[in-house]
């Protein structure tokens, strides 16, 4: 007849044999609300379903075990802009002057203690670079804005993370404002549409 000491001894293995998982938490307002999240041919609630799904993939792969991840996207600026081209909608990238950006704030807790803490505006002024076609497909409407969050992602949280160039500028915000920027020039131009079917 089991008593108290083996239920503790029992419940105290079966946690020890749970996986340890990092988590990432993203939440957003309005998306219709943010500078340029979708189009008429992408619609801006599946397109921040999908960069949410990215990012937990990404926390999958860079956060360390014990580790919470909590993500508020204030605003989106996808690369390009949407052009009328009946009888749909394009969108144009005409140079570094399209590239993506996001707002947001994020809070990092590890080991239950706040380990970053900070709101960022992430830009990727050399998103025309080419492309590692092992990891993207040009024919992904959000290429540029998941390269550009995983950059960032690895740049914030992995602990081997190859260095690149960050900018930090000061904010009416008590927390300093980052803006992103690689250290590869950009090499390629690139007109681009999105595909008109990918998000229906």
């Amino acid at each position: 007849m089991w008593n108290h000491r083996d239920f503790v001894s029992a419940a105290a293995i079966m946690f020890m044999a749970l996986p340890l998982h990092a988590a990432v938490t993203v939440s957003y307002g309005d998306p219709d609300r943010f500078t340029d999240a979708g189009d008429t041919n992408s619609d801006p609630r599946k397109v921040m379903l999908t960069l949410e799904q990215h990012l937990k993939e990404l926390g999958d792969r860079y956060l360390p075990p014990q580790s919470n991840l909590k993500i508020e996207v204030l605003d989106l600026d996808r690369a390009g802009r949407p052009r009328m081209n009946l009888p749909t909608e394009i969108r144009i990238i005409n140079g570094k002057v399209d590239m993506p950006c996001i707002e947001l704030n994020y809070t990092l807790e590890v080991d239950s203690r706040v380990a970053q803490s900070r709101h960022e505006r992430v830009c990727d002024p050399d998103f025309l670079r080419p492309m590692d076609s092992s990891k993207y497909s040009e024919h992904d409407p959000l290429v540029y804005e998941k390269r550009m969050l995983e950059q960032w992602f690895r740049q914030r949280f992995a602990k081997a993370a190859p260095s690149s160039s960050l900018s930090f500028q000061a904010s009416a915000d008590t927390r300093p404002t980052a803006t992103w920027a690689t250290a590869i020039p950009a090499s390629a131009t690139k007109s681009a549409a999105s595909a008109a079917s990918w998000f229906r």
